[in-house]
């Protein structure tokens, strides 16, 4: 498991500069999860977390988003969760985070043709043009 690599300080699949890209159950809050972050960062590596917006114990402990954004952790959004895909409440989620300026990557999360037809319409909303002027990190990655 993810937790146990960090313990044994085996390499993890990094991209770009170093970052990881991780992700949890979307219900609870896992109980190692700022000890997994703290080992990434104090490894040399830059925790991304995959698809925030859609981890309903994020939604509802607006001090845990802080607490992963001050630990260095970069969120990114899945695309699809702007156009209601998932949820309109993990689209409501997705939009305030991208209020808080938070999303530093932008991914698609496709795994079928449905998904990537909803990912093209979600390339031309509103939302999709307010993270395209943000600071996203995906630009910069070689």
């Amino acid at each position: 498991a993810f937790i146990e690599k960090l313990n044994k300080n085996e390499p993890l699949l990094t991209f770009g500069d170093n970052y990881v890209l991780f992700e949890t159950a979307f219900m609870n809050e896992p109980i190692f999860l700022k000890d997994a972050v703290f080992k990434m960062n104090t490894s040399g590596y830059k925790p991304v977390f995959a698809h925030p917006e859609r981890y309903l114990y994020l939604a509802r402990k607006p001090s845990l988003v802080q607490e992963l954004l001050n630990m260095n952790v970069l969120f990114q959004l899945n695309i699809l969760s702007l156009k209601n895909y998932y949820s309109k409440e993990v689209r409501k989620f997705a939009q305030k985070l991208l209020k808080l300026n938070s999303i530093r990557f932008a991914g698609s999360d496709c795994h079928n043709l449905q998904q990537f037809n909803s990912f093209q319409m979600a390339l031309e909303s509103r939302e999709f043009s307010q993270i395209n002027t943000s600071n996203l990190l995906n630009e910069k990655i070689e």
